[in-house]
């Protein structure tokens, strides 16, 4: 049916069980949303080719545990993608590869994206996601969820870059950041530092906070500046609001992923 349909613009694809491999070939396809929630007793989907999609501009993953790989050949005009995740075995962007979450070969650039969104385990490590920043030269907002999950054991393979290592996004574009799930444990501020120290025409960092972690009293709130160091930021315009998640609209994300704007971010107003 899908292969009898050419002229396909957006595509949701859930419930993907009954067969291991999905094979898209669709000129015209600029959105495509991927939600894994297949039973585990059923075959299901473990491998996704997306190629011959010039005008894939959104590709949107909502993937829990182990996964499906993705391969995405070609789409030159890609402009928002995430959640990208450990779950996903192998994600493959034309010729830069990821090995669950982990970019283990970087060979070119995509300039093209403006929106990318992570799923962090809840000990982020700052080298992988300098590594994603060195891949999307001309992003512009990041979002990332802390998730409680781990990293895979072996990182051998990862590519590695040291924290003063040039980014230039991080001069250049990236104006909007907004972290979930934030604890304000030394672990999540340390990481957050980075990007304080190093945005320099950083507009937004938003902290959506764990509920279970922090208070957002003005004591609270004290500590977590001096930790963040903001008094030294970067971006001398930038402003870092502190919100409870627990005080935020409860939806879906995926709700409305092709009218929104932004829906890794919109849904958090």
């Amino acid at each position: 049916m899908i292969s009898n349909s050419p002229g396909i613009e957006a595509m949701v694809l859930d419930t993907n069980s009954g067969y291991r491999r999905l094979r898209l070939s669709l000129p015209r396809l600029s959105y495509l949303a991927v939600t894994d929630s297949s039973l585990p007793c059923r075959i299901e989907l473990e491998d996704l080719v997306v190629e011959d999609a010039p005008n894939l501009e959104r590709l949107l993953l909502d993937v829990l545990g182990n996964g499906m790989s993705v391969r995405v050949i070609g789409a030159t005009k890609l402009k928002m993608i995430g959640y990208l995740a450990t779950g996903i075995p192998v994600l493959a962007l034309n010729n830069s590869i990821f090995k669950r979450m982990v970019p283990v070969s970087l060979v070119e650039q995509l300039s093209t994206v403006k929106i990318l969104a992570l799923h962090m385990p809840n000990l982020p490590k700052l080298e992988v996601a300098i590594a994603y920043l060195r891949c999307f030269p001309c992003l512009e907002k990041l979002k990332i969820k802390f998730v409680r999950n781990i990293w895979p054991r072996s990182l051998k393979d990862a590519v590695h870059f040291a924290p003063s290592a040039p980014v230039e996004c991080l001069d250049h574009s990236l104006k909007i950041i907004v972290l979930q799930s934030y604890s304000g444990e030394k672990p999540h501020a340390d990481f957050a530092k980075f990007f304080v120290k190093r945005a320099r025409i950083l507009e937004v960092m938003k902290f959506c906070v764990d509920p279970w972690c922090g208070t957002c009293t003005p004591k609270w709130l004290e500590d977590q500046c001096s930790q963040l160091d903001i008094e030294n930021r970067a971006s001398r315009c930038a402003e870092f609001p502190f919100v409870l998640e627990s005080d935020l609209p409860l939806k879906f994300w995926m709700e409305g992923a092709f009218s929104r704007n932004d829906p890794f971010i919109d849904f958090l107003e």
